[in-house]
């Protein structure tokens, strides 16, 4: 399912947003199935001001007060709200995400719940199964970084396989 909401990244009422307009499709989940949740906002939001000036209510103790620590807080904050929306509406999530995108417009979420198909990832020791949570604030470049660290991991095997010393 995908939903749109007509607000940005800084609406603090993002989660009373979510909640009605997911609230007419509540019975659509299984409540025995899990699903991975993603939720994108405009890239170019990261450039906002108003990360200085929101309100979060639980402050990561890593948070150092450099900009990639309150960026990281505010996103964790508002996944947080959509997240309890899920909760309420007993939804189970596995892979829960906020990533920045060049969406159509600033001013839009779009929101992204497919059902878990990846199998059980159990954690030993609590028996429980394994929750993953991804905060990427610019998808973009993240994927890049990935690409660029995978063709050198392939470089250096290669050239080793060839017997080159690096």
């Amino acid at each position: 399912m995908e939903y749109i909401l007509n607000t940005d990244l800084f609406d603090e009422d993002i989660g009373i947003k979510f909640k009605e307009i997911i609230e007419p499709d509540k019975e659509i989940f299984d409540k025995e199935k899990e699903y991975d949740f993603t939720a994108s906002f405009h890239v170019n939001l990261l450039n906002d001001p108003r990360f200085d000036t929101f309100y979060v209510p639980k402050p990561s103790i890593f948070n150092k007060g450099t900009k990639a620590d309150i960026v990281h807080d505010v996103l964790s904050t508002q996944l947080n709200r959509l997240l309890l929306v899920l909760k309420e509406k007993e939804i189970k999530t596995n892979l829960t995400a906020i990533q920045g995108e060049k969406l159509e417009t600033t001013d839009l979420i779009k929101i992204k719940i497919t059902e878990d198909i990846s199998g059980t990832i159990v954690n030993r020791k609590k028996k429980t199964r394994t929750k993953f949570q991804a905060i990427t604030p610019n998808l973009h470049y993240a994927q890049q970084q990935i690409a660029k660290t995978l063709a050198e991991m392939i470089y250096k095997s290669e050239d080793l396989e060839q017997g080159n010393l690096l």
